[in-house]
């Protein structure tokens, strides 16, 4: 038994000296970080900031954080914090407060929301490779100085490594109960043929870049290869818009492939470009009859759109340049 008690006091005293030397170790990276960005011209400020957790945590808080770059981009939250356990120090989930102002190009944002938090997790090698990324939110408001103010239910995004093939990664975000800027509402549908909510947003894509995503990534970031764009939908009212397809990227950020559009309720998509002026109701008929033999009669519409030659077309209706995705 007392074999016994020695081997516990000893191991006890051990991982004490490890939760202590790790605690020692994200506090000098915090402090690092702090001083970088003071030498770039970063306004840093808190009232307190510490590093707490023992012994199956080690858990960071700063309360009164302001931030604020020369340029005027600036945030301020009462606190922020970052959580991690003890002996998986690889994985992270930061929380954000329920109140948070942000200042953008000389505009104050005041953003409310419920449960906003994100996770990370980096691969245990050398490099240490971006293997997985969430952050998500239960109701959220963002209200602006200047008028405008957008809101949803719930939110999600989700980034990760994805499989055995190097530098290929999973996107996933959704977003519920949207209820976009009244201004741009009133620009898409004038008349006020839409609800005020979006009922859905989604997007499910894989990506694949040049490189991987790790601390020898530097500061251009990788240049996109290929998009796989499983899924796109966007549901307002009885109207859904939706995308699918695949593209490769030459180096200049030229893509090449094909996405389908789909579009439900493709009639009242047509009032609705009419009524916002994208054209005259004197070409409607044209487009209109060119719909109803493209869709067969039916209620939905497939428009293929074709990336060649740096070019984009939508059957043989030249659109022009194709974007540059770099």
């Amino acid at each position: 038994m007392r074999g016994l008690t020695i081997i516990v006091a000893v191991l006890t005293t051990l991982y004490s000296g490890y939760w202590f030397v790790a605690r020692a170790a994200v506090s000098q990276g915090t402090d690092a970080l702090i001083e970088t960005l003071r030498d770039g011209g970063w306004q840093v400020d808190f009232a307190s900031l510490s590093t707490v957790g023992f012994p199956n945590r080690i858990d960071t808080t700063a309360t009164e954080l302001r931030l604020a770059d020369p340029a005027g981009l600036a945030w301020a939250a009462p606190f922020f914090q970052v959580f991690a356990l003890s002996y998986r120090p690889n994985e992270i989930i930061a929380v954000w407060p329920d109140e948070q102002v942000l200042t953008l190009a000389g505009q104050r944002l005041s953003i409310t929301s419920q449960g906003l938090r994100a996770s990370a997790r980096i691969g245990i090698s050398t490099a240490l490779p971006l293997d997985q990324v969430t952050a998500e939110s239960g109701p959220m408001r963002v209200d602006s100085d200047q008028g405008w103010s957008v809101s949803l239910d719930r939110a999600l995004t989700a980034f990760r490594r994805a499989g055995p093939v190097p530098a290929t990664y999973d996107a996933f975000a959704e977003a519920t109960a949207l209820v976009p800027p009244a201004v741009l509402v009133a620009r898409i549908d004038p008349e006020g043929n839409l609800p005020e909510t979006v009922s859905r947003a989604r997007m499910d894509a894989g990506l694949t870049f040049d490189r991987p995503l790790d601390r020898f990534t530097g500061e251009d970031g990788p240049l996109l290869t290929a998009l796989d764009l499983r899924e796109m939908v966007l549901e307002w009212g009885d109207i859904t818009l939706s995308a699918q397809g695949t593209l490769t990227v030459d180096a200049r950020g030229v893509p090449d492939g094909r996405i389908t559009l789909s579009v439900t309720n493709w009639r009242g998509l047509l009032d609705l470009a009419v009524a916002a002026g994208a054209f005259s109701p004197d070409v409607a008929p044209t487009w209109q009859a060119m719909a109803e033999t493209m869709s067969g009669g039916t209620d939905q519409i497939d428009l293929p759109v074709t990336f060649q030659n740096g070019l984009m077309s939508m059957g043989f209706i030249p659109l022009g340049p194709a974007p540059l995705l770099r």
